[in-house]
């Protein structure tokens, strides 16, 4: 078998991280505010288009590194649709070849180009080490 895990189980490994926080009321009033802010859907009913605008305001408004992280598990939890998730997860803000959900794994910035830092391993990348070791 590959040594790289598969699109399914990294998205399905980030489906349980967020589920493992409930998320606070506050969290989802900023969020649902910030996506109508940009006249985006409900995750549900997210389009690839809505994914990519939403995108683009990410990169265009300097988020934070927290505040990514926050939203894209915000909208896992709420079920966004496979075909946003897919376009967000895949998504490369800083260009540097490493796509969304590595970032979030890894714990790298997804706004810093991230070729010339050393490998970075936090403990979630350390568990998806673990779970790519049991699959081979």
């Amino acid at each position: 078998m590959d040594k790289q895990l598969s699109k399914k189980s990294v998205f399905e490994h980030l489906d349980k991280i967020a589920n493992t926080d409930a998320g606070t009321e506050r969290e989802d009033e900023v969020l649902t505010g910030f996506l109508r802010s940009l006249g985006l859907r409900k995750p549900s009913k997210m389009t690839e288009q809505d994914a990519e605008k939403l995108l683009v305001n990410l990169a265009e408004d300097n988020c934070s590194k927290e505040f990514v992280e926050s939203l894209v598990y915000w909208l896992l939890r709420q079920g966004i649709s496979s075909v946003a998730k897919e376009t967000i997860l895949k998504s490369d803000l800083d260009g540097d070849g490493v796509p969304l959900w590595q970032e979030l794994i890894d714990g790298t910035d997804p706004f810093a180009d991230d070729r010339n830092l050393s490998q970075k391993h936090s403990y979630l990348g350390m568990e998806l080490n673990k779970v790519r070791e049991i699959e081979i």
